[in-house]
């Protein structure tokens, strides 16, 4: 055999006992447990959208709000996702709500089949406007393929909803402060 072939096997048997020994050396401890910020729970309110009730959560900034943020959940998630952030993000000067969307968390899972926002949208015109030769794009539909009122449509809608009946109302100065979504995979 040749030397190359001794010298990687020595090299080998040089690390695999250094392991050993700094595992005789090293006390291998449990990680300690997560910290949680000593901040009071947000308030949980429901806000009723289309006979549908919708959880969600705000806290407002003390001194006069630098923008708005929305903060939604990603998928299987709610918004107590945001839990430790609701309260720094307040005291850094914005007005912070986090919804949970139609069918997750504490918002309603059982919805009419007609607050389905695919009803609600012409798509061989979003087709046309989009999937054009002029532009070169292809067009996908994000439809739901078992026609569920619980689709990416649905969920903009109750978005957009939201923020002109919860949080527009609530902010009279909303017209010169911007607003965020700050969104995890579904938002």
């Amino acid at each position: 055999m040749s030397s190359s072939f001794y010298e990687l096997k020595f090299l080998f048997l040089l690390l695999l006992a250094s392991a050993c020994s700094l595992s005789s050396v090293v006390k291998l401890t449990k990680a300690p447990p997560a910290s949680t910020p000593p901040y009071a729970p947000s308030e949980r309110r429901f806000w009723t959208w289309k006979g549908s009730n919708v959880r969600y959560q705000q806290v407002k900034s003390t001194s006069p709000p630098i923008a708005t943020l929305l903060c939604v959940h990603g998928f299987g998630g709610n918004c107590d996702h945001f839990r430790r952030n609701l309260q720094p993000l307040a005291d850094a000067g914005y007005d912070v709500y986090a919804i949970d969307l139609i069918g997750f968390g504490y918002s309603s899972k059982k919805v009419p089949a007609a607050l389905n926002g695919e009803l609600t949208r012409d798509f061989e015109a979003i087709r046309r406007a989009y999937a054009s030769p002029a532009v070169d794009r292809d067009f996908t539909e994000l439809n739901h393929p078992l026609n569920s009122p619980f689709n990416f449509y649905t969920w903009s809608d109750q978005l957009n909803d939201f923020h002109l009946q919860v949080i527009q109302p609530e902010q009279p100065q909303s017209h010169s402060i911007p607003h965020f979504i700050a969104a995890n995979s579904i938002g």
